[in-house]
């Protein structure tokens, strides 16, 4: 049997986009960049640690040889948790689906913050899957 392995990297969607002087912020907007950004407890270490352990290469794509990379965004909204997660660009529905699994099951963040409030804080991970 072939080994299987998941490589991932953390990248955090900055398109540039800082926080606005604003005094009322929107319920549905969200920042890419804000003063205090969400933290996972453990650091990025852990996150990347708790992705490779529970993502799930599926088996369908590897009896095909499907291989890739699925860029996913989520936010980090002001309880930390993850919501709106999404496949920003996919590989295969596959791999696309199961990159979507995983990280709606991640929790354990910090709210970020913005003027000392709670604000929603959007990222984008790339997960790879690739057969070894």
């Amino acid at each position: 049997m072939k080994q299987i392995t998941v490589i991932l990297a953390l990248l955090i969607a900055s398109s540039g986009v800082v926080a606005q002087e604003t005094k009322d912020v929107d319920d549905s907007s969200f920042f890419t960049l804000v003063e205090t950004m969400p933290e996972y407890k453990g650091g990025e270490s852990a996150l990347l640690s708790w992705i490779g352990k529970n993502v799930e290469y599926p088996k369908k794509a590897k009896k095909k040889r499907i291989e890739g990379v699925v860029y996913v965004s989520y936010i980090v909204d002001v309880d930390g948790k993850v919501v709106d997660v999404r496949v920003v660009r996919g590989v295969h529905k596959l791999l696309n689906k199961a990159a979507v699994k995983c990280i709606k099951k991640l929790s354990g963040y910090t709210p970020g913050r913005q003027k000392g409030k709670p604000v929603k804080v959007q990222f984008t991970i790339p997960i790879r899957f690739k057969m070894t």
